[in-house]
């Protein structure tokens, strides 16, 4: 059944255009609950649109987030430009489109590993992120490779499945699990420049609310 879900988005939708013209040329991904597709804008530019089906979105708060999610500007925050519903032979879907982006931090990884000056570029750059997240009461389900994009020459995480959240929620935990994904470096490495971008001693205990981060530079 949820297959047949996502091959209904997928067939169901690709070709179509959605309001203020919104083409949907492409499927690029998707599961039972939402599909992604490429999308052309009418003035030329390209986009990514997030597709979820009223019913498995909780309507009017799965809009309210991403109305929230439309007025964020942060360099590593992914920009959402539109969101909205569209309506197709009784079927209602709601839609975000988002700035395209380049690459993924998984797709990247699967090529090779970072170096340290990437990986701490990388780990900056989220904790940034989720500290302007925090500060507006929204977070992460999860923090994976998978969220982090390239957009150009900026490092961002992506947008289209954030929740409210508490302010001040804090996310070091968070942070630490994605660390150990992705550090190319010695366990003892590791932690010293996790310190150092939450700005707390590496053998310090769980972490709640860590300033902006700047990329320590690196020692010889």
């Amino acid at each position: 059944m949820n297959q047949l879900r996502m091959t209904q988005l997928r067939e169901r939708w690709q070709g179509v255009s959605l309001p203020n013209d919104y083409l949907l040329e492409k499927w690029l991904s998707g599961d039972e609950t939402s599909g992604f597709f490429e999308a052309r804008l009418a003035d030329g530019h390209r986009a990514v649109v997030k597709l979820v089906p009223e019913l498995a979105a909780g309507g009017g708060v799965q809009l309210a987030v991403w109305e929230r999610t439309r007025s964020l500007r942060h360099p590593n925050l992914r920009e959402l430009w539109d969101c909205g519903c569209a309506e197709l032979a009784g079927e209602t879907v709601l839609y975000a489109v988002f700035e395209p982006a380049d690459d993924t931090l998984a797709e990247a990884l699967g090529r090779s590993p970072l170096s340290e000056a990437e990986a701490r570029e990388v780990l900056a750059a989220a904790v940034n992120a989720l500290g302007c997240l925090q500060a507006q009461g929204l977070a992460l389900p999860a923090l994976e490779p998978d969220h982090v994009l390239a957009v150009g020459e900026q490092i961002k995480l992506s947008t289209d499945a954030l929740r409210e959240a508490a302010a001040g929620t804090p996310f070091a935990g968070q942070v630490r699990a994605f660390w150990d994904k992705i550090s190319p470096c010695t366990p003892a490495r590791s932690a010293e420049i996790l310190a150092q971008v939450l700005g707390a001693d590496p053998h310090a205990g769980p972490m709640g609310n860590p300033a902006p981060a700047e990329i320590p530079p690196i020692e010889d």
